[in-house]
């Protein structure tokens, strides 16, 4: 809970490092002043093993193929009809409980626009999910990716970074988090943004 009293959430390094899914929504629950949030209902935990074991053996490079195969399949009738496509970054940016992430930093985000380079293949660029990584300069990226006309639609959100890898959602303005959120505004006005913004 924020000094205001609103309610944010967090993602808790000392929870996930239990190396027990199980044990990690258990600890959850008990946080979430009984409400659900979307994608961890009650039905969807109980078949987390489930879920886990559909992973085995999945790897970077496995999704990547992945990812390429349902980007060919998709992206002609994207471009034919100027859908645009926007692949919102993993969050956080990094595995956890051994499953892989792709979309997680520069790096990645060229090689994931160079799987079928379309205009109209591009990102959901949230600063909120790439800057937990604080390897990820979020000004450079929006700046970069906005200057080649690839963010479709743009979630600004701030966090602030814990000393123990831990993290949480704080209010936009920049100095309540660890985000340069006048930067990040700045980089999409220089660049004649004109897409979706969240």
């Amino acid at each position: 809970m924020r000094p205001d009293g609103s309610t944010v959430l967090a993602y808790t390094q000392e929870a996930v490092d239990q190396l027990d899914p199980d044990r990690m929504f258990a600890s959850i629950a008990d946080d979430m002043n009984g409400t659900v949030m979307p994608g961890w209902e009650p039905e969807r935990m109980e078949r987390v093993r489930e879920l886990f074991a559909m992973y085995r053996g999945i790897d970077d490079e496995a999704l990547f193929a992945n990812l390429k195969y349902f980007l060919e399949k998709i992206m002609p009738v994207c471009d034919a009809y100027d859908i645009n496509m926007a692949i919102h970054p993993d969050d956080p940016p990094y595995p956890i409980f051994g499953l892989p992430r792709i979309i997680t930093c520069e790096e990645n985000i060229d090689r994931f626009l160079k799987l079928v380079d379309s205009k109209n293949n591009g990102l959901t660029l949230c600063t909120g999910s790439l800057g937990c990584a604080k390897t990820n300069d979020m000004v450079k990226l929006v700046n970069k990716y906005a200057k080649q006309g690839r963010i479709h639609f743009m979630h600004v959100r701030n966090v602030k970074l814990l000393e123990d890898g831990s993290f949480e959602e704080s209010a936009h303005y920049s100095g309540c988090g660890s985000l340069d959120i006048v930067g990040i505004m700045k980089a999409l006005y220089d660049n004649g943004f004109d897409g979706y913004l969240r």
